[in-house]
């Protein structure tokens, strides 16, 4: 029967060209240790990782760490390399939208009914974003 291991995120310290942060291990038997994964400051400048994904990453490379050892791992300190970033960052790509998508509708593309704007008038002439009326249509308009 294997040992339950209890991870738990300590924080993180900024320490130069590094974040390091500490995680604590208790294992059922009571006994506990702390381990200090680091991930390059640049890598965050960089864009290649987030600030809110770093604990993850390093809590998952500690529990790769524990599940190929029946023991404890020999060294408490481990950093993280590009290519484990770069194996973090395609697994967690945001997923493709699916599902029907609706076309884009130009203004001929549907009628003035469905819009909810009466026709035009085919006397009514828009000038300069004003609206006015032919001569011909003033000629049949009565006074008041």
């Amino acid at each position: 029967m294997s040992e339950v291991l209890f991870v738990q995120y300590v924080g993180f310290e900024n320490k130069g060209a590094v974040r390091d942060y500490t995680f604590t291990f208790r294992g059922s038997g009571g006994k506990s240790s702390e381990y200090f994964v680091t991930i390059a400051n640049a890598a965050f400048l960089a864009h290649r990782v987030r600030y809110q994904d770093g604990p993850e990453i390093c809590s998952l490379l500690l529990h790769r760490e524990f599940a190929v050892r029946s023991d404890h791992p020999p060294s408490t300190c481990f950093s993280v390399t590009d290519a484990e970033l770069a194996e973090y960052m395609t697994a967690h790509l945001p997923k493709p939208k699916t599902g029907p998508h609706l076309p884009k509708i130009r203004d001929g593309d549907i009628s003035f009914c469905e819009r909810g704007v009466a026709p035009p008038d085919p006397n009514e002439v828009v000038v300069g974003g004003m609206r006015s009326f032919t001569d011909e249509a003033r000629a049949t308009e009565p006074m008041f």
